[in-house]
Parts: structure tokens; sequence; C-alpha cells
């Protein structure tokens, strides 16, 4: 795939690479990186991969995505304002956007992300009958690879897919540009209440969207 193909929907800051570079894959880990690949330099949690760029360009990478300019002048780069985001937008473009395709729940908070997932599936299968698979998010997604899990489930016409993270509301999945959210079920300590009858168990309310056009339900 041509990079500049890769590279829509990214605001480039600056760049001294060919943007008709033909790119074999997208990869963030410099240890994988093999001959045409697009190295994406990302600023991590306890490393940062910006220290890998000779490495990965010595395994050939054709070009690096990064926020932070090479010390070597000679390599070639894409600058972006964060390469975090560059991942996912490069990741879904390469996989062809299969999210697109498919409705997307996400389920972040506390206690219950899992069961109110699992019930949540059995309602669309045996409502509309829709395919669904619930996907459980490591800690710190990497897109790239999310990216091929979706296209995977595209495949297989699956038409829902429930996202299981860590984290509080949208946050857990704002950068995450390989898959438009549709929604976001947040779930919190339970609260009672004192109602007529005693206490009443606080069930589910609607708070405001944190995204145009997208709702999110507390629980």
């Amino acid at each position: 795939m041509k990079l500049q193909k890769l590279l829509e929907g990214l605001e480039i800051l600056s760049a001294n690479v060919d943007l008709e570079t033909e790119i074999a894959q997208v990869c963030y880990d410099s240890r994988q990186v093999k001959s045409g690949d697009l190295f994406v330099a990302l600023s991590g949690y306890t490393v940062d991969g910006h220290r890998f760029i000779p490495q990965a360009i010595a395994s050939g990478a054709a070009a690096v995505l990064c926020q932070v300019l090479p010390e070597n002048g000679e390599t070639p780069y894409v600058q972006v304002a964060d390469s975090r985001r560059a991942l996912a937008v490069t990741g879904a473009n390469f996989f062809g956007r299969p999210a697109d395709a498919m409705t997307m729940v996400g389920m972040t908070g506390t206690n219950g992300k899992t069961t109110t997932t699992y019930l949540l599936k059995e309602v669309l299968e045996q409502a509309i009958h829709a395919k669904v698979v619930v996907c459980h998010l490591p800690q710190y997604p990497e897109d790239a690879v999310l990216g091929r899990f979706a296209m995977t489930c595209c495949e297989n016409d699956i038409t829902f897919l429930g996202l299981v993270a860590r984290g509080e509301g949208f946050g857990a999945f704002e950068n995450r540009a390989w898959a438009d959210v549709t929604g976001v079920v947040r779930m919190e300590p339970h609260k009672a209440y004192e109602g007529e009858d005693g206490p009443v168990l606080y069930a589910a309310a609607v708070s405001p969207a944190e995204k145009p056009g997208q709702e999110v339900l507390t629980f």
C-alpha cells in the first residue's frame, strides 16, 4: 500500500520521504520490522519508541512515523503530533477500515463489565439474530493488531463487536481510531437510595455523551 494512502486522515507536520513509497506492513515493534515496513515510533508508558528508530531502519524500514524528529537527518520520516493515534489510523487504513462495517459498543469501569457485555450479546443474538463477538482489550491495546482482529470479524460476518476495557468512560477508547465506537457503557459501584418501600438499587441512567452522536450509559 502507498504511504500516502496509509496516512489518510492524519495531519502531517513534516516529512522528508516520498509519499508514493510502497509499504509492506505497519509495525510498532522495532524487533519485528522487516524490509519495506512503516515503523511507528510510540512515546510509550515506560519506554520511548523513538530510541529504536536506528534499529528499525537497520532492519529495512522504508519510513518512520514519529512525533520527535529522528537524530539522523537522513532517516526517511513522517512527523505527526501523536504517533499513538497515528498508529490507530494507519492500522485501520492498512486493513481497509473493517470496523466501519460493524457496530461497536465499549464497556468500561469497575465491576460487571464482562457480565453486562455477555448479557447484551445474548439479547442481540436472540432479538435480532445478530452475530456478536466480545473482545477483552489489553490495558494498552495496539491498534495495528486490533485492526487485523476487526478484519477477521468482518470476514466472518460479525455485525456487533463488544469491547471490554479497563478505564473510565470514552477515555479507554478515545485513541482507538480503528473503531468508531457507537456507544460506551460505564460500570460504576452500585448505589442504594432510600425509597418509599425501603432501599432501591440504582439501576441505570444516561449521562451526557462524551462524543458527538454517542450515548453513554452509566450502570
